[in-house]
């Protein structure tokens, strides 16, 4: 059975929800784990072929602001060190369309810009069709670099949401 690692940050909200979701859900058909970001080290990064990554954009804290928890900062330090050639990796973001319609999930985005240069295969994109959104670090011509869910303003479209990207990276992970 194929493993995948579903790593998160910040813990205790819709981000860690939605990584318990997508662990429920993908342990169907995977031998699925997730960890909060301050549990993941290098090690834990070679173990895993298959690797999913979810951040939250908090309000306008920014991916180098300093101020970020430190989940969100124990990734970005695995994600600059590490070599993710032969990883297939996908991302969500959470994020608040209304408070922050110019920002987005832009971490998501920020993070895909660095697995790019770290020779990750990303998978998981999704058609901004039924978002309502001004800029995003995590657009990608018409799509977003994963499952983005603003589950502030959004809510009732979560589910709906990651079912669809599941059935999707579910396909790309077995491949």
């Amino acid at each position: 059975m194929k493993k995948i690692l579903i790593i998160y940050g910040p813990r205790g909200g819709y981000t860690e929800h939605v990584a318990d979701t997508l662990k429920m859900e993908l342990s169907k058909k995977f031998d699925a784990k997730s960890l909060p970001g301050t549990m993941v080290s290098l090690s834990t990064f070679n173990e895993y072929d298959n690797i999913i990554i979810g951040v939250a954009t908090l309000g306008n804290d920014s991916w180098n602001a300093g101020r970020q928890d430190m989940d969100v900062n124990q990734i970005q330090v695995i994600l600059n060190r590490f070599d993710f050639s032969r990883k297939k990796v996908a991302l969500f973001g959470l994020g608040n369309s209304i408070l922050y319609p110019e920002h987005f999930c832009d971490d998501m985005g920020i993070i895909e810009d660095i697995l790019q240069k770290k020779n990750a295969e990303i998978i998981g994109y999704t058609s901004t069709y039924d978002y309502s959104f001004k800029e995003s670090k995590a657009l990608r011509d018409n799509q977003l670099c994963g499952l983005a869910l603003d589950n502030d303003t959004e809510n009732e479209k979560t589910e709906a949401r990651i079912s669809a990207w599941i059935d999707a990276v579910t396909i790309e992970f077995l491949k």
